[in-house]
């Protein structure tokens, strides 16, 4: 296995540009997600990290290794990058141990290998001979995942690798992925649209937006500090809201909020998570607001408020077994720190 490093990255077909100066770091054995919309480039810079695109500018460097830029390229097939694409893309014709076989040298091939190469991926020995079409869709990403490691691969790279997948099994797919990621050892990179997909299986997260990267941080440190509205806004519902920061407090429609670190006094930009919000009854103390809308989860519920007289909106995240009205006048209060950011701050 090895590290991946990614420098000024450029891609452009025709007049679009879809790639502005990417930069990336994923250390060897790590995860690390590409997270961000349709059409924002997410695809496009895997395919060059494979070496199915040549870039218009900058480096990939596998290790101390330069697979591209510098007048370097190194083919595709020389990279030792096992990818895993959207579909798994199992040949239909083959059982699954030819499918993880297939591309191997002929001395790899052995049962022994494949055999535990199943055990890796955490399937049973008993699917060895079933066809594609007799596998349910998380068996068949695991198969693909068994043959992008079986040539112990430098890199892994996965490209939406659950998204046909329903969100139960979807769930439980990703996990397992991570895991058998881990425990091989390997680096990787995923792609994916999904935010909680990204949060719960990357060692780190990389957010992209019109072809370049947000930021770049832990999941968690992408989730409690974003660097601008936008990203606060892509990763997770929140309230972003119009305040006044009087030094270790903001003063906004939601009341004063406590604000860490402190902040030069003016006008600002808070950032307020669905989690913070508490709901209580009308007349408890707090903001008067109305129950618009109920989303029910069974584990949680998001609350859809109007705040009164005149609004805004916000959205409140409780326990499941909490279920208020519609239409329900309550109070709502804010706990724990709020983010601050600059008025003009990027949406």
């Amino acid at each position: 296995m090895t590290s991946l490093t990614i420098k000024g990255i450029t891609k452009s077909f025709g007049a679009a540009t879809v790639l502005t100066g990417v930069d990336l770091e994923v250390p060897t054995g790590g995860i690390g997600a590409i997270l961000g919309p349709s059409g924002c480039g997410k695809t496009t810079l895997l395919r060059i990290i494979a070496g199915f695109l040549h870039p218009d500018g900058g480096i990939v460097s596998f290790g101390d290794r330069t697979v591209v830029g510098d007048g370097h390229f190194v083919s595709p097939q020389k990279r030792r990058v096992g990818y895993v694409p959207q579909e798994g893309a199992l040949f239909p014709h083959l059982d699954v141990l030819s499918n993880i076989a297939f591309g191997l040298p002929r001395a790899q091939r052995r049962g022994a290998h494949l055999a535990e190469l199943l055990d890796l991926v955490e399937l049973p020995s008993a699917i060895a001979n079933r066809y594609p079409h007799e596998l349910s869709g998380g068996q068949q990403q695991r198969v693909a995942l068994a043959r992008a490691l079986a040539p112990n691969p430098a890199l892994v790279l996965l490209d939406e690798p659950f998204s046909s997948l329903d969100a139960g099994l979807r769930e439980s797919t990703g996990r397992a992925v991570a895991r058998v990621l881990r425990t091989a050892g390997a680096t990787a990179v995923l792609v994916t649209h999904d935010q909680g997909e990204a949060l719960s299986l990357a060692d780190h997260v990389a957010v992209m937006r019109d072809g370049a990267i947000a930021q770049v941080a832990t999941p968690t440190q992408i989730y409690l500090n974003p660097v601008d509205p936008g990203v606060a806004a892509f990763v997770g519902g929140a309230a972003i809201l119009p305040a006044q920061i009087e030094g270790i407090s903001a003063r906004c429609v939601l009341g004063a909020l406590a604000v860490e670190p402190q902040h030069a006094r003016g006008e600002a930009l808070v950032l307020i998570r669905p989690e913070q919000i508490a709901i209580g009854a009308c007349g408890s103390g707090g903001v008067e607001a109305r129950v618009t809308d109920v989303s029910y989860y069974g584990h949680d519920t998001a609350v859809h408020l109007t705040v009164l007289p005149a609004g805004p909106d916000v959205i409140a995240r409780i326990a499941g077994r909490e279920v208020p009205d519609r239409g329900t006048l309550v109070d709502l209060k804010v706990h724990g720190s709020v983010t601050v950011f600059a008025p003009a701050a990027q949406f």
